[in-house]
C-alpha cells in the first residue's frame, strides 16, 4: 500500500498523465483528496474508483446503509476537522483497539497516519464511494465544503458579501423549522428551454443539507445543461419563495428558468448587458457570492422589474466553468432557517457538473 493514488490510478489505465496533473493542481488549490477531485471533474466514475480500491488493495467496500449506523461512541473517536481535513470517517472500534477508518481514497497513507497518531489505534482501512462519505459527513459532523477561496478582488465590496474559505463547516439544523404561513404561491413558470424530466421534489421532511446532498447526487450524473438547471431550481423551490437561474451569453444576462411567485413573460424580455453597471454584472465579474438588498439603479431596476417588484434580502451565487462565470442562481424570501452556504455549494457543484457535460461533448482527438 505504499505506491500513491495517483502512481496506482496510472497504472491500472483508469486516468491519464494530464487527468492525474488536472486532478492534483485542484486539489492543490482547494484542498480535499485525489479521489473527490477526480470525481468531481468527471475523470473516473466513483463507483469504478471505489471497486478498483478494493481490489487492489483488497479492502472491504461499505455502502450508505452501514454509513448510515455508525454509533456516536464510535463518531466520536474522531474529531470533526481531521474528518473534514481528509474526508474519512469512523467505522466500528473493535475489542483489540483497531479502529476500522472509512475513506473514498484509502492509497492516502498520510490520512491514516494522521488518524491513528491522534487516536492512538491502530487504523484498518475500509472504502465508499466519495458521495457517500460526504452524506456521511453531513449526517454525523454536520460538514459540508463550502466554495474554494477566489482571488483577490480589485474592486471594493459592495454590500453584504459572502465568501467562504475551503473547509469552512456549517453546521447541521438539528430539526427542519416548519415554514411559515404564506399565501400560496403563483404556479411555477416552465422553463425557456424544452421541458426534461426531472427528479421528484425534495422532501422538506429532512435536514436541508442532507436534501442538498441528495441534489447534488442528482448534478453529478446529470446528462445534459438543462437537468443540471431543473435540479438546481427544484431543490431551491423547497426552500425558497422564488428562484431563478440567469446566463451570461453572447454579451448578456438573461434569464434561463425560474420558480415560484415570478412572471415568465418579465423575466423573458430581461437581457442586460454584461459590461453595463448592474448587480449581476457585479456577482460575474468578481466571481464572488452576494447576500444583501438589491442597489438601486437603473439595471438593477429592470431586474426589480421582472422580479415583480424590489425584493427584500437576496442571495446570489455565481455558477463557473474553471475561472469563466456562466450563469448566476438567484434566491429570496426563504421558507425556513438555511445554512449559510447552501447556495454557493450548490452552484459549484452546478459548474462541475457543465465542465463534466462539456467535456463529454468535445469530439475526441483524430489519431
Amino acid at each position: 500500500m505504499a505506491e500513491s493514488a495517483g502512481v496506482l490510478l496510472l497504472r491500472a489505465g483508469l486516468v491519464t498523465p494530464d487527468q492525474l496533473v488536472a486532478a492534483h493542481a485542484a486539489r492543490q488549490q482547494q484542498g480535499g483528496t485525489l479521489g473527490y477531485h477526480l470525481v468531481r471533474l468527471g475523470m473516473v466514475a466513483e463507483d469504478r474508483l471505489a471497486e478498483f480500491y478494493r481490489h487492489r488493495l483488497m479492502l472491504p467496500r461499505v455502502d450508505r446503509d452501514a454509513l448510515g449506523q455508525i454509533s456516536r461512541q464510535v463518531i466520536e473517536r474522531l474529531p470533526r476537522d481531521m474528518a473534514a481535513e481528509f474526508r474519512v470517517l469512523p467505522l466500528a472500534l473493535d475489542r483489540d483497539g483497531n479502529l476500522t477508518l472509512v475513506m473514498s481514497d484509502p492509497a492516502d497513507t498520510h490520512a491514516v497516519d494522521e488518524v491513528a497518531f491522534f487516536t492512538t489505534l491502530s487504523v484498518l482501512r475500509a472504502v465508499a464511494v466519495e458521495s457517500d462519505i460526504e452524506w456521511a459527513l453531513a449526517k454525523y459532523y454536520g460538514i459540508l465544503h463550502a466554495p474554494p477561496p477566489l482571488p483577490p478582488r480589485s474592486a471594493p465590496v459592495r454590500e453584504k458579501r459572502l465568501t467562504y474559505p475551503y473547509g469552512t463547516e456549517l453546521a447541521l439544523p438539528p430539526e427542519p423549522e416548519p415554514a411559515p404561513a404564506a399565501a400560496p404561491p403563483a404556479p411555477a413558470p416552465p422553463p425557456v428551454s424544452p421541458a426534461v424530466p426531472t427528479a421528484p421534489a425534495p422532501s422538506e421532511d429532512r435536514p436541508i443539507m442532507l436534501r442538498l446532498l441528495d441534489v447534488v447526487d442528482q448534478l453529478r450524473v446529470a446528462a445534459d445543461r438543462d437537468r443540471v438547471a431543473n435540479a438546481m431550481l427544484d431543490f431551491l423551490a423547497s426552500i425558497y419563495t422564488r428562484s431563478a437561474f440567469f446566463v451570461s451569453r453572447k454579451g448578456f444576462i438573461t434569464s434561463f428558468a425560474a420558480r415560484g411567485a415570478l412572471a415568465p413573460e418579465a423575466l423573458r424580455a430581461l437581457s442586460i448587458p454584461v459590461d453595463a453597471p448592474s448587480l449581476l454584472r457585479d456577482v460575474i465579474a468578481e466571481c464572488s457570492p452576494y447576500r444583501g438588498l438589491l442597489p438601486s439603479g437603473p439595471l438593477n431596476a429592470l431586474l426589480a422589474n421582472a422580479l415583480g417588484g424590489w425584493p427584500g434580502e437576496i442571495i446570489l451565487a455565481p455558477v463557473r466553468i474553471r475561472e469563466r462565470v456562466v450563469g448566476v442562481v438567484y434566491a429570496d424570501g426563504p421558507k425556513q432557517s438555511v445554512p449559510e452556504g447552501v447556495l454557493e455549494k450548490l452552484a459549484v457543484e452546478a459548474g462541475a457538473a457543465y465542465e463534466r457535460i462539456l467535456r463529454r461533448a468535445k469530439p475526441a482527438p483524430s489519431a
